[in-house]
């Protein structure tokens, strides 16, 4: 009987076998630290160095803010125009002025104020258009583009926040013609000759061409509101009481239809056609919520901008 025989292998193939197989777990292991060496440092970079902060920002904005003018209130206008692909980019010219007031964004109309000189400025698509000695707050451009109505406080007046202090004007850029149309602050346009303005007593809507008077909503405003927002399409105005702690949208036109309303005070905030927009400071950012008019849900936090941008207004 014949007995099978094997030949077992040297001890260099197997050791052979064995320095291979411990090269690739070397090379796998190595591989993998370095997969999460790099994912580490990108999530650092997004959390400690501010322009990686502000681009995964942008990139991560939600579609309805990234045609958006961001503001920060300094001792410089920073406007920034956000897109997806290019993060945030200053399209100011203002230098050395910070914004009062951002109108809405297809407006290109702003009020700044220069705290060297102590001016006040309508800005108008990057061009200063007027220039007052006495503080503006608000300012509203027409649906034709062809006229701004603004609030001035009058001249000899000390920091007032009573309306009766505040005289609205109507101002044509093409004539740099002013006409005081009334007392009130917070104006803005129902359409090309009917302005609005809130008063001690209430808002009013004053016809430019004949002079009448009509009564929108009789409510006792006791000072200016320190918050006040028009929507893009000119169709919706919200504001925010401090004395009454309530925040309300209405609908504009020959009389004013509430859209929403809830309780508390609300100092950064702007209004789109569909939603209103709250702005809160936090030592990570500005966080922004969305109230929408179609839904019954509470507010939804949508997203927070980077603390390094200082954001603290929002022009849709």
């Amino acid at each position: 009987m014949e007995l099978e025989t094997q030949t077992l292998p040297a001890s260099s193939e197997m050791s052979s076998e064995s320095n291979r197989r411990h090269t690739v777990r070397i090379l796998i292991g190595t591989a993998v630290l370095l997969v999460v060496v790099t994912i580490a440092g990108v999530f650092a970079a997004i959390r400690y160095y501010a322009p990686a902060t502000e681009l995964w920002s942008a990139l991560t904005l939600p579609s309805e803010l990234r045609q958006a003018h961001f503001i920060t209130r300094g001792t410089d206008v920073s406007v920034y125009a956000v897109t997806a692909s290019h993060g945030y980019v200053s399209e100011s010219t203002g230098q050395g002025r910070y914004v009062v007031y951002a109108a809405p964004k297809e407006d290109a109309l702003f009020v700044t104020a220069d705290p060297v000189t102590s001016t006040y400025h309508l800005e108008l698509n990057g061009k200063v258009v007027l220039t007052s000695l006495e503080p503006i707050t608000t300012a509203a451009l027409s649906p034709n583009k062809k006229q701004v109505v603004y609030a001035k406080q009058r001249e000899g007046i000390e920091a007032s926040r009573d309306a009766a202090d505040w005289d609205v004007i109507l101002f044509f850029p093409a004539t740099s013609k002013n006409i005081v149309v009334s007392p009130g602050f917070a104006p803005f346009f129902i359409d090309d000759t009917h302005v609005a303005r809130f008063t001690n007593a209430g808002i009013y809507v004053i016809d430019t061409v004949t002079s009448t008077q009509t009564e929108l909503l009789k409510q006792e405003f006791k000072q200016m509101l320190p918050g006040f927002s028009q929507s893009p399409d000119h169709t919706l105005i919200a504001w925010s009481d401090p004395v009454t702690k309530s925040t309300l949208v209405y609908r504009t036109g020959s009389s004013l239809t509430r859209v929403m309303a809830f309780d508390g005070f609300v100092p950064l905030f702007a209004l789109g056609n569909s939603a209103l927009y709250r702005m809160k400071l936090t030592p990570e950012g500005t966080t922004i919520y969305r109230y929408s008019f179609t839904s019954t849900d509470s507010a939804r936090m949508i997203h927070t901008l980077p603390v390094s941008l200082q954001i603290s207004a929002l022009s849709l």
